[in-house]
């Protein structure tokens, strides 16, 4: 119904000799009840509430904002179609509905978290490439990445939301700045010691791990990996 009542809103507009229909179209629609669903109304009268309607109006930013989220929604729908086309070969498709569902449903999510859960075969595929193009794999030394399609599936089914870099590093056996405690442990095992001290004047944690004759210390700012270091013994860092 609220697709045709804009027609004729515009119909009435012009036919009052109003100069500029689309403005008094945006009058129009502003001057609708409050409990309107904004999202149900077609892209042409947001804009026209927003390009011509009062500013001042209580209203007119719930449209702009109505318009904002459409805006968004058409970005992230552009870059999943793309990452899909780039890695699915024809094997996962995601409509328009499906994608906005997802958008509602994780929100705050990026484009490759939203593949990862509208099709999540396709991710153990991209996982399984990114493996395999890891050189250095191992915490100590050099090798190329071993992870087999049973580790990365492991990892993916018990740590859904990790991102998907954390998840080759960990089944590679790599760390990286950023990772949490548990992507750590899980990547690379237990330290041997653990203890906190203050870095930069920073309250931290500090896990230490054998490596060869050295030692190699991993500071944590909270739950976070922030720095790594060589050491000669514990505390005393290159």
């Amino acid at each position: 119904m609220l697709r045709r009542l804009v027609p004729a809103l515009l119909w009435t507009a012009a036919a009052c000799g109003q100069a500029d229909p689309q403005a008094r179209l945006a009058d129009s629609l502003m001057a609708l009840p409050d409990t309107l669903n904004l999202q149900a109304l077609p892209n042409s009268s947001i804009h026209a509430v927003r390009h011509f309607g009062d500013r001042d109006s209580p209203r007119h930013a719930a449209f702009v904002a109505e318009d904002e989220r459409r805006l968004a929604l058409r970005l992230i729908t552009n870059e999943v179609n793309e990452l899909i086309r780039e890695d699915s070969g024809g094997s996962c498709s995601l409509s328009d509905d499906s994608i906005a569902t997802l958008v509602r449903t994780r929100q705050g999510q990026r484009a490759e978290q939203l593949v990862n859960a509208g099709c999540p075969g396709l991710r153990i595929e991209r996982l399984l490439r990114r493996a395999a193009r890891v050189e250095y794999a191992r915490f100590s030394g050099g090798g190329r990445c071993r992870a087999g399609r049973a580790r990365i599936e492991a990892l993916v089914r018990e740590h859904p939301d990790w991102r998907n870099e954390h998840i080759v590093e960990v089944a590679c056996r790599l760390i990286s700045d950023g990772m949490t405690t548990e992507q750590v442990r899980a990547s690379i095992g237990r330290p041997r010691q653990t203890r906190e001290e203050a870095v930069a004047g920073v309250q931290s944690l500090i896990w230490t791990y054998p490596d060869g004759r050295i030692l190699r210390e991993l500071v944590f700012a909270g739950d976070t990996l922030r720095n790594q270091r060589v050491c000669t013994s514990p505390g005393r860092c290159l």
